[in-house]
Protein backbone atom coordinates (compact mmCIF):
# COMPACT_ATOMS: atom_id res chain seq x y z
CA UNK A 1 0.00 0.00 0.00
CA UNK A 2 1.62 3.68 -1.16
CA UNK A 3 0.82 5.83 1.72
CA UNK A 4 3.33 8.70 1.48
CA UNK A 5 1.72 11.85 -0.55
CA UNK A 6 4.74 13.30 -2.63
CA UNK A 7 5.23 17.25 -3.20
CA UNK A 8 5.01 17.07 -7.17
CA UNK A 9 2.69 18.39 -9.54
CA UNK A 10 1.74 16.56 -12.76
CA UNK A 11 1.99 17.59 -16.13
CA UNK A 12 2.05 16.39 -19.29
CA UNK A 13 2.91 17.37 -23.26
CA UNK A 14 1.26 15.35 -26.39
CA UNK A 15 4.31 13.21 -26.30
CA UNK A 16 5.38 12.44 -23.04
CA UNK A 17 4.38 12.32 -18.84
CA UNK A 18 6.21 14.37 -16.45
CA UNK A 19 6.24 15.62 -13.11
CA UNK A 20 7.61 18.61 -11.18
CA UNK A 21 9.47 17.56 -7.92
CA UNK A 22 8.51 20.80 -5.75
CA UNK A 23 11.76 19.60 -3.28
CA UNK A 24 14.28 19.18 -6.48
CA UNK A 25 12.77 22.03 -8.50
CA UNK A 26 12.93 19.85 -11.68
CA UNK A 27 10.99 18.40 -14.28
CA UNK A 28 11.43 14.49 -13.91
CA UNK A 29 9.96 12.27 -17.28
CA UNK A 30 7.23 9.18 -16.03
CA UNK A 31 6.21 6.73 -18.16
CA UNK A 32 1.77 6.49 -18.90
CA UNK A 33 1.43 4.03 -15.66
CA UNK A 34 3.52 5.59 -13.21
CA UNK A 35 1.94 8.66 -14.23
CA UNK A 36 -1.60 7.53 -13.48
CA UNK A 37 -0.21 6.01 -10.06
CA UNK A 38 1.22 9.26 -8.78
CA UNK A 39 -2.21 11.16 -10.07
CA UNK A 40 -4.25 8.78 -7.78
CA UNK A 41 -2.01 8.84 -4.82
CA UNK A 42 -2.12 13.27 -5.03
CA UNK A 43 -5.98 12.23 -5.35
CA UNK A 44 -6.08 10.33 -2.06
CA UNK A 45 -6.94 7.50 -3.39
CA UNK A 46 -5.16 3.97 -1.98
CA UNK A 47 -3.00 2.58 -4.35
CA UNK A 48 -1.75 -1.12 -4.71
CA UNK A 49 1.67 -0.74 -6.50
CA UNK A 50 2.55 -3.72 -8.85
CA UNK A 51 6.45 -4.93 -8.70
CA UNK A 52 7.20 -2.94 -11.83
CA UNK A 53 5.49 0.15 -10.07
CA UNK A 54 7.38 -0.34 -6.69
CA UNK A 55 11.03 -0.62 -8.39
CA UNK A 56 10.01 2.50 -10.20
CA UNK A 57 9.38 4.59 -7.22
CA UNK A 58 11.79 3.17 -5.45
CA UNK A 59 14.59 4.19 -7.86
CA UNK A 60 12.99 7.89 -8.24
CA UNK A 61 13.21 8.10 -4.41
CA UNK A 62 17.01 6.71 -3.73
CA UNK A 63 17.63 9.44 -6.54
CA UNK A 64 15.82 11.99 -3.63
CA UNK A 65 12.93 12.39 -6.17
CA UNK A 66 9.02 12.22 -4.71
CA UNK A 67 9.88 13.08 -1.22
CA UNK A 68 7.17 14.46 1.15
CA UNK A 69 9.01 17.67 2.65
CA UNK A 70 7.69 20.75 3.28
CA UNK A 71 8.78 23.73 4.84
CA UNK A 72 8.42 23.95 8.33
CA UNK A 73 8.34 27.63 8.71
CA UNK A 74 7.29 30.42 6.70
CA UNK A 75 10.16 33.19 6.72
CA UNK A 76 12.39 35.47 4.21
CA UNK A 77 15.94 34.52 4.06
CA UNK A 78 16.70 37.60 3.36
CA UNK A 79 14.95 38.74 6.72
CA UNK A 80 18.02 39.05 9.36
CA UNK A 81 19.80 41.21 6.49
CA UNK A 82 17.06 43.43 5.39
CA UNK A 83 17.90 46.30 7.86
CA UNK A 84 21.86 45.88 6.49
CA UNK A 85 20.62 46.11 2.76
CA UNK A 86 18.35 49.15 3.61
CA UNK A 87 21.62 50.76 5.63
CA UNK A 88 24.32 50.14 2.79
CA UNK A 89 23.09 49.07 -0.46
CA UNK A 90 19.74 50.96 -1.75
CA UNK A 91 19.64 50.76 -5.71
CA UNK A 92 17.28 53.68 -6.40
CA UNK A 93 15.35 56.60 -4.83
CA UNK A 94 11.61 57.19 -6.50
CA UNK A 95 10.66 60.42 -5.74
CA UNK A 96 7.04 61.06 -5.78
CA UNK A 97 7.33 65.05 -7.92
CA UNK A 98 3.43 65.83 -7.66
CA UNK A 99 0.05 63.87 -7.29
CA UNK A 100 -1.21 66.05 -9.58
CA UNK A 101 -1.59 64.86 -13.73
CA UNK A 102 -2.85 66.55 -16.66
CA UNK A 103 -4.87 63.15 -17.68
CA UNK A 104 -7.34 61.41 -16.18
CA UNK A 105 -6.74 57.97 -17.03
CA UNK A 106 -9.91 55.39 -16.75
CA UNK A 107 -8.26 52.56 -15.17
CA UNK A 108 -5.83 54.92 -13.04
CA UNK A 109 -6.50 54.17 -9.35
CA UNK A 110 -5.98 58.02 -8.47
CA UNK A 111 -8.24 58.64 -11.18
CA UNK A 112 -11.21 55.63 -9.46
CA UNK A 113 -13.06 57.73 -7.09
CA UNK A 114 -15.00 54.55 -5.83
CA UNK A 115 -11.00 53.27 -5.16
CA UNK A 116 -10.76 53.79 -0.95
CA UNK A 117 -7.53 51.98 -1.14
CA UNK A 118 -5.18 54.75 -2.77
CA UNK A 119 -5.34 58.29 -2.78
CA UNK A 120 -6.92 60.63 -5.36
CA UNK A 121 -5.49 63.29 -7.75
CA UNK A 122 -4.54 66.36 -6.01
CA UNK A 123 -2.31 69.45 -6.18
CA UNK A 124 0.39 69.14 -3.44
CA UNK A 125 4.08 69.09 -4.89
CA UNK A 126 7.70 68.10 -3.37
CA UNK A 127 9.44 70.74 -2.03
CA UNK A 128 13.57 70.94 -3.31
CA UNK A 129 14.21 71.06 0.06
CA UNK A 130 12.37 67.60 0.78
CA UNK A 131 14.29 66.53 -2.78
CA UNK A 132 17.40 67.52 -1.40
CA UNK A 133 16.97 65.51 1.79
CA UNK A 134 15.54 62.76 -0.07
CA UNK A 135 18.93 62.67 -2.10
CA UNK A 136 20.67 62.86 0.78
CA UNK A 137 19.55 59.72 2.27
CA UNK A 138 20.26 57.93 -1.04
CA UNK A 139 23.84 59.18 -1.14
CA UNK A 140 23.68 57.83 3.20
CA UNK A 141 22.15 54.25 2.27
CA UNK A 142 24.02 53.27 -0.64
CA UNK A 143 27.45 52.95 0.70
CA UNK A 144 28.36 49.66 -1.01
CA UNK A 145 26.59 50.69 -4.52
CA UNK A 146 28.98 51.81 -7.21
CA UNK A 147 25.79 52.94 -9.44
CA UNK A 148 22.65 54.52 -7.75
CA UNK A 149 19.71 55.85 -9.72
CA UNK A 150 17.33 58.80 -8.85
CA UNK A 151 13.67 58.64 -10.75
CA UNK A 152 10.90 61.06 -10.98
CA UNK A 153 7.29 59.85 -10.54
CA UNK A 154 4.01 61.34 -10.19
CA UNK A 155 1.19 61.96 -10.99
CA UNK A 156 2.86 63.57 -14.29
CA UNK A 157 6.56 64.48 -13.03
CA UNK A 158 7.00 66.64 -15.81
CA UNK A 159 4.52 69.21 -14.71
CA UNK A 160 7.71 69.72 -12.28
CA UNK A 161 10.00 69.94 -14.64
CA UNK A 162 12.27 73.10 -12.82
CA UNK A 163 11.96 70.87 -9.62
CA UNK A 164 13.49 68.23 -11.66
CA UNK A 165 16.03 70.31 -13.14
CA UNK A 166 17.02 71.45 -9.67
CA UNK A 167 17.40 67.84 -8.16
CA UNK A 168 19.70 66.85 -10.99
CA UNK A 169 22.08 69.45 -10.67
CA UNK A 170 21.71 69.18 -6.86
CA UNK A 171 22.62 64.95 -7.17
CA UNK A 172 25.47 65.49 -9.67
CA UNK A 173 26.96 67.52 -7.63
CA UNK A 174 27.12 65.41 -4.19
CA UNK A 175 27.13 61.89 -5.95
CA UNK A 176 30.55 62.49 -7.61
CA UNK A 177 32.30 59.60 -6.14
CA UNK A 178 28.81 56.86 -7.97
CA UNK A 179 27.87 56.74 -11.46
CA UNK A 180 24.79 58.04 -11.16
CA UNK A 181 21.96 57.66 -13.51
CA UNK A 182 17.94 59.48 -14.11
CA UNK A 183 14.92 58.19 -15.17
CA UNK A 184 11.43 59.23 -14.99
CA UNK A 185 7.76 57.85 -16.11
CA UNK A 186 5.84 60.15 -18.15
CA UNK A 187 2.65 60.28 -20.32
CA UNK A 188 4.41 61.89 -22.90
CA UNK A 189 2.10 64.91 -23.45
CA UNK A 190 4.30 67.52 -22.23
CA UNK A 191 7.67 67.07 -23.39
CA UNK A 192 9.59 69.66 -25.61
CA UNK A 193 13.21 70.04 -26.97
CA UNK A 194 14.21 71.85 -23.74
CA UNK A 195 13.29 68.61 -22.02
CA UNK A 196 14.48 66.30 -24.44
CA UNK A 197 17.92 67.87 -24.68
CA UNK A 198 18.04 68.61 -20.77
CA UNK A 199 17.62 64.34 -20.46
CA UNK A 200 20.16 63.82 -22.99
CA UNK A 201 22.76 65.45 -21.15
CA UNK A 202 22.07 64.55 -17.91
CA UNK A 203 21.41 61.06 -18.81
CA UNK A 204 17.54 60.55 -18.14
CA UNK A 205 15.77 57.41 -19.11
CA UNK A 206 13.06 57.95 -20.14
CA UNK A 207 9.60 55.94 -20.24
CA UNK A 208 6.48 56.89 -22.21
CA UNK A 209 2.82 55.40 -21.51
CA UNK A 210 1.06 54.38 -24.88
CA UNK A 211 -1.43 51.44 -25.04
CA UNK A 212 -1.69 50.63 -28.66
CA UNK A 213 -3.75 51.84 -31.57
CA UNK A 214 -5.77 55.43 -30.67
CA UNK A 215 -9.18 53.61 -29.87
CA UNK A 216 -7.40 51.45 -27.21
CA UNK A 217 -4.93 53.99 -25.70
CA UNK A 218 -7.88 56.73 -26.10
CA UNK A 219 -10.33 54.56 -25.07
CA UNK A 220 -8.69 55.09 -21.44
CA UNK A 221 -6.41 57.68 -21.41
CA UNK A 222 -7.67 60.96 -21.53
CA UNK A 223 -7.00 64.46 -20.76
CA UNK A 224 -8.60 65.90 -17.71
CA UNK A 225 -9.41 69.48 -19.24
CA UNK A 226 -11.67 68.58 -22.41
CA UNK A 227 -12.03 64.48 -21.80
CA UNK A 228 -10.41 64.13 -25.21
CA UNK A 229 -7.99 61.37 -26.15
CA UNK A 230 -4.06 61.79 -25.81
CA UNK A 231 -3.36 59.15 -28.18
CA UNK A 232 -2.19 62.16 -31.05
CA UNK A 233 0.02 63.77 -29.12
CA UNK A 234 2.22 61.03 -27.42
CA UNK A 235 2.37 59.28 -30.85
CA UNK A 236 3.71 63.06 -32.69
CA UNK A 237 5.76 63.02 -29.64
CA UNK A 238 7.51 59.79 -30.39
CA UNK A 239 7.61 60.17 -33.64
CA UNK A 240 9.92 63.56 -33.56
CA UNK A 241 12.03 61.99 -30.98
CA UNK A 242 12.65 59.00 -33.07
CA UNK A 243 13.59 60.89 -35.91
CA UNK A 244 15.45 64.03 -34.22
CA UNK A 245 17.27 61.89 -31.47
CA UNK A 246 17.61 58.23 -33.01
CA UNK A 247 20.62 56.75 -30.84
CA UNK A 248 18.45 57.66 -27.67
CA UNK A 249 15.43 56.02 -29.06
CA UNK A 250 16.99 52.81 -28.51
CA UNK A 251 17.24 53.65 -24.88
CA UNK A 252 13.71 54.72 -24.36
CA UNK A 253 10.89 52.41 -22.70
CA UNK A 254 7.41 52.22 -24.10
CA UNK A 255 5.24 51.31 -21.32
CA UNK A 256 2.09 49.34 -22.58
CA UNK A 257 -0.88 48.80 -20.46
CA UNK A 258 -3.10 46.20 -22.47
CA UNK A 259 -6.61 46.10 -22.20
CA UNK A 260 -7.21 42.09 -22.49
CA UNK A 261 -11.04 42.71 -23.90
CA UNK A 262 -9.54 43.65 -27.36
CA UNK A 263 -7.37 41.55 -29.67
CA UNK A 264 -4.42 40.80 -29.19
CA UNK A 265 -3.72 40.70 -33.29
CA UNK A 266 -5.25 45.03 -32.97
CA UNK A 267 -2.84 45.89 -29.99
CA UNK A 268 0.10 44.32 -31.93
CA UNK A 269 -0.78 46.24 -35.16
CA UNK A 270 0.36 49.72 -33.43
CA UNK A 271 4.06 48.19 -34.24
CA UNK A 272 2.41 47.67 -38.01
CA UNK A 273 1.18 51.13 -38.27
CA UNK A 274 4.13 52.64 -36.14
CA UNK A 275 7.28 50.94 -37.09
CA UNK A 276 10.13 53.22 -35.27
CA UNK A 277 8.29 51.95 -32.06
CA UNK A 278 10.01 48.44 -32.81
CA UNK A 279 13.23 50.08 -31.81
CA UNK A 280 12.21 51.01 -28.48
CA UNK A 281 12.60 49.09 -25.41
CA UNK A 282 8.60 47.52 -24.62
CA UNK A 283 7.45 46.86 -21.82
CA UNK A 284 3.66 45.42 -21.84
CA UNK A 285 1.50 44.70 -18.91
CA UNK A 286 -2.27 44.02 -18.10
CA UNK A 287 -4.27 46.21 -16.46
CA UNK A 288 -3.82 46.15 -12.79
CA UNK A 289 -7.55 45.41 -11.09
CA UNK A 290 -6.86 44.15 -7.78
CA UNK A 291 -8.21 47.45 -6.53
CA UNK A 292 -10.91 48.05 -9.16
CA UNK A 293 -14.52 47.51 -8.51
CA UNK A 294 -14.29 47.02 -12.09
CA UNK A 295 -12.29 43.59 -13.21
CA UNK A 296 -10.46 42.71 -16.74
CA UNK A 297 -12.58 41.10 -19.33
CA UNK A 298 -10.09 39.10 -21.33
CA UNK A 299 -11.33 38.22 -24.85
CA UNK A 300 -12.00 34.92 -26.53
CA UNK A 301 -9.26 36.71 -29.39
CA UNK A 302 -6.32 37.92 -27.23
CA UNK A 303 -5.83 34.53 -25.61
CA UNK A 304 -6.41 32.40 -28.60
CA UNK A 305 -4.14 35.44 -30.65
CA UNK A 306 -1.71 35.50 -27.64
CA UNK A 307 -0.99 31.99 -27.14
CA UNK A 308 -0.76 31.21 -30.82
CA UNK A 309 1.86 34.35 -31.56
CA UNK A 310 4.10 32.97 -28.21
CA UNK A 311 4.37 29.92 -30.55
CA UNK A 312 5.15 31.58 -33.29
CA UNK A 313 8.02 32.74 -31.19
CA UNK A 314 9.35 29.14 -29.75
CA UNK A 315 9.87 28.19 -33.75
CA UNK A 316 11.60 32.05 -34.05
CA UNK A 317 13.41 31.19 -31.29
CA UNK A 318 14.32 27.65 -32.83
CA UNK A 319 15.06 28.74 -36.22
CA UNK A 320 12.36 27.63 -37.71
CA UNK A 321 10.31 30.73 -38.61
CA UNK A 322 11.51 34.45 -39.90
CA UNK A 323 11.99 37.20 -37.12
CA UNK A 324 9.45 39.34 -38.66
CA UNK A 325 6.61 36.84 -38.61
CA UNK A 326 7.01 37.36 -34.46
CA UNK A 327 4.65 39.32 -32.81
CA UNK A 328 6.30 42.66 -30.81
CA UNK A 329 4.35 42.66 -27.93
CA UNK A 330 5.51 38.68 -27.54
CA UNK A 331 8.93 38.93 -27.83
CA UNK A 332 9.46 41.13 -24.34
CA UNK A 333 7.54 37.94 -22.76
CA UNK A 334 9.56 35.39 -24.42
CA UNK A 335 12.85 37.15 -23.20
CA UNK A 336 11.35 36.91 -19.79
CA UNK A 337 10.61 33.32 -20.49
CA UNK A 338 14.11 32.36 -21.82
CA UNK A 339 16.12 34.19 -18.81
CA UNK A 340 13.91 32.07 -16.42
CA UNK A 341 14.51 28.99 -18.50
CA UNK A 342 18.20 29.98 -18.40
CA UNK A 343 18.35 30.30 -14.65
CA UNK A 344 16.40 27.67 -13.46
CA UNK A 345 18.11 25.47 -11.07
CA UNK A 346 17.71 22.40 -9.52
CA UNK A 347 18.10 22.16 -6.03
CA UNK A 348 18.29 19.31 -3.26
CA UNK A 349 15.39 19.80 -0.91
CA UNK A 350 13.33 22.33 0.58
CA UNK A 351 14.98 24.10 4.14
CA UNK A 352 12.78 24.29 7.26
CA UNK A 353 12.58 27.60 7.02
CA UNK A 354 12.66 29.92 3.85
CA UNK A 355 9.50 32.01 2.08
CA UNK A 356 6.98 31.64 -1.05
CA UNK A 357 8.86 33.33 -4.13
CA UNK A 358 7.78 36.87 -4.92
CA UNK A 359 8.69 39.75 -2.00
CA UNK A 360 11.89 41.21 -2.50
CA UNK A 361 13.83 43.88 0.39
CA UNK A 362 11.14 46.97 0.72
CA UNK A 363 12.83 49.94 -0.59
CA UNK A 364 16.04 48.21 -1.57
CA UNK A 365 15.47 47.87 -5.18
CA UNK A 366 13.19 50.55 -5.60
CA UNK A 367 12.74 53.10 -2.57
CA UNK A 368 9.52 55.23 -3.37
CA UNK A 369 9.37 58.72 -1.03
CA UNK A 370 5.94 60.47 -1.80
CA UNK A 371 5.71 64.01 -1.64
CA UNK A 372 5.68 64.26 1.83
CA UNK A 373 8.27 62.10 2.69
CA UNK A 374 6.99 59.03 3.18
CA UNK A 375 8.79 55.95 2.22
CA UNK A 376 7.31 52.83 0.37
CA UNK A 377 8.34 49.95 -0.86
CA UNK A 378 8.05 50.71 -4.78
CA UNK A 379 6.00 53.18 -6.28
CA UNK A 380 3.36 50.61 -7.13
CA UNK A 381 1.93 49.99 -3.82
CA UNK A 382 -0.78 51.71 -2.07
CA UNK A 383 0.38 55.18 -0.79
CA UNK A 384 -2.33 55.82 1.92
CA UNK A 385 -1.50 52.43 3.06
CA UNK A 386 -0.36 52.08 6.95
CA UNK A 387 1.28 49.19 6.67
CA UNK A 388 3.10 50.21 3.32
CA UNK A 389 4.43 53.35 5.16
CA UNK A 390 7.88 51.82 5.81
CA UNK A 391 10.04 55.01 7.03
CA UNK A 392 10.16 58.57 6.65
CA UNK A 393 12.56 60.75 5.68
CA UNK A 394 13.25 62.42 9.23
CA UNK A 395 12.84 59.03 10.70
CA UNK A 396 14.62 56.29 8.60
CA UNK A 397 13.33 53.11 7.95
CA UNK A 398 10.52 51.31 10.42
CA UNK A 399 12.63 47.61 10.30
CA UNK A 400 9.37 46.18 11.97
CA UNK A 401 7.09 46.96 9.04
CA UNK A 402 10.09 46.56 6.72
CA UNK A 403 10.11 42.61 8.15
CA UNK A 404 6.30 42.66 8.01
CA UNK A 405 5.83 43.42 4.18
CA UNK A 406 8.74 40.92 3.47
CA UNK A 407 7.35 37.74 5.43
CA UNK A 408 3.88 38.60 4.34
CA UNK A 409 3.71 35.20 3.04
CA UNK A 410 3.37 34.93 7.00
CA UNK A 411 -0.43 35.19 6.74
CA UNK A 412 -0.81 32.28 4.45
CA UNK A 413 1.63 29.79 5.74
CA UNK A 414 -0.31 26.55 5.80
CA UNK A 415 -1.68 27.42 2.64
CA UNK A 416 1.90 28.29 0.86
CA UNK A 417 4.05 25.19 2.42
CA UNK A 418 0.79 22.58 0.84
CA UNK A 419 1.33 24.75 -2.28
CA UNK A 420 3.19 23.29 -5.46
CA UNK A 421 4.14 26.31 -6.78
CA UNK A 422 5.80 27.49 -3.21
CA UNK A 423 9.00 27.99 -4.84
CA UNK A 424 8.32 30.26 -8.06
CA UNK A 425 4.85 32.23 -6.70
CA UNK A 426 5.16 35.55 -7.66
CA UNK A 427 2.21 37.63 -4.77
CA UNK A 428 3.93 40.39 -2.98
CA UNK A 429 2.74 42.02 -0.12
CA UNK A 430 0.51 44.85 -2.44
CA UNK A 431 -1.89 42.03 -3.21
CA UNK A 432 -2.40 41.23 0.60
CA UNK A 433 -2.99 44.63 1.88
CA UNK A 434 -5.71 45.00 3.73
CA UNK A 435 -4.33 48.71 4.72
CA UNK A 436 -4.23 48.18 8.64
CA UNK A 437 -3.23 44.73 8.20
CA UNK A 438 -2.52 42.11 5.34
CA UNK A 439 -5.32 40.00 4.43
CA UNK A 440 -4.92 35.79 3.77
CA UNK A 441 -8.29 36.12 1.91
CA UNK A 442 -6.60 38.90 -0.85
CA UNK A 443 -3.63 36.48 -0.65
CA UNK A 444 -5.17 33.83 -1.36
CA UNK A 445 -7.82 35.05 -4.12
CA UNK A 446 -4.07 35.20 -6.22
CA UNK A 447 -3.23 31.97 -5.83
CA UNK A 448 -5.31 30.57 -9.10
CA UNK A 449 -3.51 32.96 -11.31
CA UNK A 450 0.37 32.20 -10.03
CA UNK A 451 -0.61 28.86 -10.57
CA UNK A 452 -1.42 28.51 -14.41
CA UNK A 453 1.25 31.01 -14.51
CA UNK A 454 3.69 28.26 -13.50
CA UNK A 455 1.85 25.41 -14.78
CA UNK A 456 2.40 27.26 -18.28
CA UNK A 457 5.84 28.69 -17.65
CA UNK A 458 6.76 24.79 -16.96
CA UNK A 459 4.87 23.83 -20.15
CA UNK A 460 7.37 25.73 -22.40
CA UNK A 461 10.16 24.37 -20.66
CA UNK A 462 8.90 21.21 -21.66
CA UNK A 463 8.35 22.21 -24.91
CA UNK A 464 11.55 23.84 -25.40
CA UNK A 465 13.14 19.79 -23.72
CA UNK A 466 10.92 18.25 -26.31
CA UNK A 467 12.40 20.19 -29.69
CA UNK A 468 15.87 19.62 -28.07
CA UNK A 469 15.12 15.78 -28.51
CA UNK A 470 13.31 15.67 -31.81
CA UNK A 471 16.10 18.21 -33.59
CA UNK A 472 18.87 16.52 -31.92
CA UNK A 473 20.59 19.78 -30.81
CA UNK A 474 20.86 22.04 -28.15
CA UNK A 475 19.08 24.85 -26.42
CA UNK A 476 22.41 26.76 -25.83
CA UNK A 477 23.17 25.50 -29.57
CA UNK A 478 20.37 27.24 -30.81
CA UNK A 479 19.60 30.49 -28.86
CA UNK A 480 23.72 31.61 -29.59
Amino acid sequence: MQTQNPFIHLLESPNAKYFFDVNKNEIVPVDNDLHDVLGKILDGQPVELTESEEQKMARLKSMGYLSDNRVKVIRHPESAMAGLYLERKIDMLLLQLTQDCNLRCRYCSYTDATNTKQRKHSSKRMTFALAKKGIDFLLDHSIDKESINVGFYGGEPLLEFELLKQVVAYAEEIAFDKKLSFSITTNGTLITEEIMEFFIRHDVRLAISLDGPQEVHDSNRRFADDDTGSFMKVIKTLEWISEKYPDYTKNMLLSMVIDPKFSFDYLDSLFEDYPYLRKMLIMPSIIEDGDSMVKNIYSDEFIMERRYQFFLAFLNHFNRLDDTMVSTLIKQDFEREKYLYDNFECAECLPDQTAPGGPCVPGKLRLFMDVDGNFLPCERVNEISEIMRIGKIDEGFYLDKVDAVLNVGAVTAEECKACWAFTNCGICAKQADGSHEFSSEMRLSCCDRIKNDFDYFLHCMIMIREFQDVYHHSYSEVSS
